[in-house]
C-alpha cells in the first residue's frame, strides 16, 4: 500500500502534535503570556502544510 503525501504529513502532524504543543505552552509560560491558549487545529495545520511542503520538494 503507497501512502500519498498528504497522508504522511497527516500522519506527522498526528504524531508531533503533543509534543509541539507542550513547547508551544511552554514558550509562552516562560515568556509570561498566560493568557494566551494553544490552538491545537491552528498547531496541526502549520506543522501538516510544513511538512506536505518538504514531502513534496523530496518527491520531485
Amino acid at each position: 500500500m503507497n501512502l500519498t503525501n498528504e497522508q504522511r504529513a497527516h500522519d506527522y502532524a498526528i504524531c508531533v502534535l503533543h509534543e509541539a504543543r507542550k513547547e508551544k505552552s511552554a514558550a509562552l509560560d516562560e515568556s509570561g503570556d498566560e493568557d494566551t491558549i494553544v490552538d491545537m487545529f491552528d498547531l496541526y495545520l502549520d506543522i501538516y502544510n510544513r511538512s506536505l511542503e518538504k514531502l513534496n520538494k523530496m518527491s520531485k
